[in-house]
């Protein structure tokens, strides 16, 4: 349920940040906590954004929206270069720069976003302790094999093909209002269909790149979840009788 939090957007809104995430989410498990159902709540692909907001750290990044700051850093890409402005993030938050690859704008803006918002760095606000989690969590992850998982990833891009997607993104960019460097575009798979569209990279070059970069993200995802120090159920997907352990667990649950 923790997926009720999130909210549909515009693909040219720039603006959404995971405090607004975090927030929405925050109303939806308190009032479903307050409800007298015997729901739980659960989330799937996002709550590996979730776990991070909640469960890891309840860290307050700033929430403001300053379109003028961010509008700032960006004329400041635009002006200077991408070097240049990661050069001044190094500046006033080391640790940060070193972390955040140089040609990475949207973590690299972000990190002096927040600085200049709230004064204080970004590397300051993640060692700050964050605040107990309140609700309990019973956690499963599905880790199968990167072979498997890359056949999978191949298969359901394949399907979206089938589906539409190229007619999606087509219509997208004939509404004039998106530009390839904005976070929606940027995203994996559309990133990739915009350069197909614009001629950069021929179709199957496309699904490649497309593929790759799902299972790149794939691998990040898997990474974290290995690390995931509270307790955990891990599951192969290929695995027999998985419902009657998701449901033996479920059952045996802390409210």
């Amino acid at each position: 349920y923790v997926n009720s939090g999130l909210r549909f957007r515009s693909t040219s809104d720039e603006s959404h940040r995971v405090g607004s995430l975090r927030s929405n989410i925050r109303s939806n498990l308190n009032l479903l906590a307050s409800s007298k159902s015997e729901q739980r709540k659960c989330g799937k692909s996002e709550s590996f954004k979730i776990f991070h907001i909640y469960a890891l750290r309840l860290i307050r990044f700033p929430n403001d929206n300053n379109v003028a700051v961010r509008a700032g850093l960006t004329s400041f890409i635009e002006e200077h270069g991408l070097k240049a402005l990661h050069d001044k993030l190094a500046e006033v938050d080391p640790q940060s720069a070193a972390r955040i690859n140089e040609n990475d704008p949207q973590r690299t803006i972000r990190a002096l976003e927040v600085w200049e918002i709230s004064g204080r760095t970004m590397t300051e606000l993640l060692r700050k302790p964050g605040r107990t989690f309140r609700y309990p969590l019973l956690t499963f992850m599905t880790l199968p094999d990167r072979g498997y998982l890359r056949e999978k990833i191949r298969l359901r891009f394949v399907e979206m093909l089938k589906n539409g997607f190229e007619d999606e993104v087509r219509g997208l960019m004939a509404t004039g209002m998106l530009r390839p460097e904005m976070p929606s575009m940027r995203s994996v798979g559309y990133r990739q269909m915009w350069q197909y569209l614009s001629g950069e990279l021929t179709r199957e070059e496309m699904i490649f790149r497309a593929v790759t970069a799902t299972c790149q993200l794939a691998k990040h995802q898997t990474t974290w979840c290995r690390g995931w120090k509270k307790e955990k159920n891990e599951i192969d997907p290929r695995e027999q009788g998985i419902s009657e352990r998701i449901a033996s667990a479920w059952r045996n649950a802390p409210e």
